[in-house]
């Protein structure tokens, strides 16, 4: 058998410098538009993740009023990103959960009541055994806010006497 060869000569595979160059700027302009967007919609997300965690903890503060009928709150100091959330057992309140909210997130009380434990002023939501929320006033509120610079720095949690709670 005879080998036959090809009428074309054998194309070496490859790009050439200035396909390459066009490649990598593409690359560069769309890292360079899309990279800030991920990051704000990131922080963003992450500030919606704290707001909803906080009215979750204080959904369950309320259902835990109810069934086990105790008064229930959840109690955090000013600027803070970690709070508490307790029952009041025989006029003690002891712990049920700690939490934090997520990184450069903080709770900033705006109008709830306040008591001082040790040196420390905390501010509280308390609910009483039947869902009600112990306020002053029609509606209290505090505020979840981010350090981080974005469009929406903070998310207001407002708390109404018959036990409502809701962000705006």
């Amino acid at each position: 058998m005879q080998s036959r060869k090809s009428v074309f000569p054998r194309a070496q595979g490859g790009y050439s410098f200035a396909e390459v160059l066009v490649v990598v700027a593409i690359i560069g302009i769309v890292s360079l538009v899309s990279v800030p967007q991920f990051i704000a919609y990131q922080r963003s997300s992450a500030l919606k993740s704290s707001m909803r965690q906080v009215m979750n903890d204080l959904r369950f503060a309320r259902q835990k009023a109810i069934v086990e009928h105790r008064q229930t709150r959840l109690r955090f100091a000013q600027n803070a990103n970690v709070y508490v959330i307790e029952r009041n057992v025989s006029g003690t309140w002891t712990t049920i959960q700690q939490r934090q909210v997520q990184e450069a997130n903080s709770l900033v009380n705006v109008d709830l009541p306040t008591a001082t434990i040790g040196s420390i002023s905390y501010a509280m939501v308390v609910f009483q055994p039947s869902g009600q929320a112990v306020v002053s006033s029609p509606s209290q509120s505090f505020r979840v806010r981010t350090a981080w610079a974005q469009a929406k720095t903070s998310y207001q949690v407002v708390v109404a006497p018959p036990g409502f709670i809701k962000a705006q």
